[in-house]
């Protein structure tokens, strides 16, 4: 089953609780979509922007959605423990960051804790290669290939990450992997050929809760 995370980055504040109450009335519609709400969470240091405040998981996750934390920060310890604390499903951090193995044992342990209910997710920019991902792959959960530049939304997808994808594929068979940046009803078709399992979605099924259903059903159909 193929995945679509909505992001809400940039969901108007006023608008949470209207859009949230209409996602729970049509998500099980969709019987071959696995929806989940994504929360792109940034530090102004990491990234050149703040993302979307971390204490709104708690909100959603009263809603009882499935929530996917994508943490574009230089220290994670912080945000981690809070997205645990408020009802991350899902955290995935970067590898990018600073003592990347560190922070990235820190959440391996949590999720032990947890007793493996938390998913583990490492994320890489779009000219970071692959390869640097093998020494890990065997402990964690998903790998999000970033198909923009992280730290802005409404950028146009970068095609070249789907050679990426492939490639992650082909040597990872059961990987699951995750597309994030730049996707809509046009872009989905090229990371979903590549064989992507999930993807980030974000002003396109956001920009209106009255055009939400209309374009999930267009996503539904092409993922078919």
């Amino acid at each position: 089953m193929k995945n679509i995370s909505i992001s809400l980055l940039k969901l108007k504040d006023e608008d949470y609780d209207n859009y949230l109450t209409k996602l729970n009335e049509i998500k099980n519609k969709y019987n071959n979509l696995n929806i989940t709400i994504h929360f792109d969470v940034m530090d102004n240091v990491f990234v050149p922007n703040t993302g979307i405040d971390i204490n709104k998981i708690e909100k959603v996750s009263q809603y009882n959605l499935y929530i996917d934390t994508h943490l574009m920060v230089i220290n994670p310890k912080d945000y981690i423990d809070t997205a645990i604390k408020l009802g991350s499903n899902d955290i995935t951090i970067h590898y990018e960051i600073p003592e990347f193995e560190k922070w990235l044992t820190y959440l391996l342990e949590k999720k032990k804790a947890l007793n493996g209910n938390l998913r583990v997710g490492v994320s890489i920019k779009p000219n970071t290669k692959v390869e640097v991902l093998s020494n890990y792959v065997d402990n964690i959960d998903k790998v999000l290939i970033m198909s923009v530049e992280p730290g802005f939304g409404g950028q146009k997808y970068i095609e070249s990450v789907n050679g990426k994808i492939v490639e992650l594929k082909k040597k990872y068979r059961d990987l699951f992997i995750q597309v994030d940046g730049g996707i809509n009803d046009n872009t989905i078709i090229m990371p979903n050929s590549a064989g992507a399992d999930s993807f980030v979605i974000g002003s396109y099924l956001t920009d209106s809760v009255d055009t939400l259903e209309e374009r999930l059903d267009i996503i539904n159909n092409i993922l078919k």
